[in-house]
């Protein structure tokens, strides 16, 4: 069985994931395309604006190698969103069961008192419908 994510964990994995992939993206684009990237800081400036898909237009890749690590970077970053939108998600459905298997807890309960009381009056029902039981149902029915 797996182990459930925090929220802060998730937030850590995608930190360090897109980390990881913006200093690994700028430094290969800066190694594929000296002349385009000329030094790593233009090439994680890149990798940054790639990966967040805002895309400025300052850097573009040449090659079709860079091209290709771009749309790597591209889907690392839709990927890294998607998996927190889908943590939380998951988040918020966890709580919504936890709270209905309280209210289900809570209505048994409810159910099984209800249960005793009715097996309560059905015992009251059946001494007072005897003869013993008449003189007590007289005095409950004037009341």
């Amino acid at each position: 069985m797996y182990r459930r994510l925090t929220l802060p964990q998730a937030f850590g994995l995608v930190t360090a994931v897109t980390a990881a992939g913006v200093l690994l993206g700028g430094w290969l684009i800066s190694a594929l395309e000296p002349t385009r990237f000329e030094h790593a800081g233009e090439g994680f400036w890149w990798a940054i604006t790639t990966i967040t898909t805002v895309g400025y237009g300052d850097f573009v890749p040449e090659t079709a190698t860079g091209r290709l690590l771009a749309a790597g970077l591209m889907l690392l970053g839709f990927a890294a969103l998607a998996f927190v939108t889908a943590t939380m998600a998951s988040l918020i459905i966890g709580e919504v069961r936890a709270e209905e298997r309280l209210i289900e807890r809570e209505e048994s309960e409810v159910l099984a008192l209800l249960a005793e009381l009715n097996a309560r009056v059905e015992r009251l029902e059946r001494v007072l419908s005897t003869p013993e039981g008449s003189d007590a149902s007289s005095l409950l029915k004037s009341r």
